[in-house]
């Protein structure tokens, strides 16, 4: 995924012989930036230009869509959904710090650590993990079976509380963030958050688990 970010305004510019080419805004939050987002621009599989804008003013872009070269307004995309069932299997989208929580949650219920190793752990990790090639991978998946009981009692605490300020994110360092249950729920669990980072692709990913 791309930074995550609502859809902005989206323009319109006619080529010669009447050829639309759209021109998407979205617009980069503020806990993006801290993770390292900018403003950017690139072109994407359609041929539609996306331009990133670093947020200043929550009023300056209102809505979403395009103009067609008829003048008619076409609604654009909705964002999609954290998680998108498929022939193929899940397509986890993270744009969001609790998608992270939310998306984590699911896979360890469902013991489905391909899928996090695949979508949801941060590229860094994964390398290091690789470097023990299958022996790696394996002992990947045996550190998840081994928290997945405290992992997943932490991460459906912090999805309960996330609406009564139960859960604090904060920045690590310019890469990294943590969220984590507040102190006073908290108590006795042995995990108690879990750390994030930005890919080169935008999109948030797994970096650690935060112990006692």
């Amino acid at each position: 995924m791309r930074p995550s970010a609502h859809l902005l305004t989206l323009a319109m510019l006619t080529l010669p012989a009447c050829t639309p080419r759209t021109i998407e805004y979205r617009r980069v939050p503020a806990w993006a930036q801290n993770l390292g987002a900018t403003a950017t621009s690139h072109v994407d599989e359609d041929g539609n230009e996306v331009r990133w804008v670093v947020e200043r003013n929550a009023g300056e872009f209102v809505a979403s869509g395009s103009i067609g070269s008829d003048g008619t307004y076409v609604a654009g995309e909705p964002p999609p959904p954290p998680r998108l069932e498929t022939a193929d299997g899940p397509v986890l989208h993270c744009l969001l710090p609790m998608h992270v929580v939310a998306n984590l949650r699911q896979c360890m219920t469902d013991e489905e650590y391909d899928v996090i190793w695949e979508q949801l752990l941060s590229d860094s990790q994964r390398a290091y993990y690789e470097e023990g090639g299958e022996v790696g991978r394996a002992a990947f998946e045996r550190f998840l079976r081994q928290a997945r009981k405290d992992l997943v009692t932490c991460l459906r605490r912090m999805e309960a509380g996330d609406v009564f300020g139960d859960v604090k994110q904060w920045m690590i360092d310019s890469d990294r963030m943590g969220i984590r249950l507040h102190k006073r729920v908290r108590g006795d669990f042995p995990v108690y958050g879990i750390v994030i980072t930005q890919a080169r692709d935008g999109s948030l990913r797994l970096h650690d688990i935060l112990y006692h």
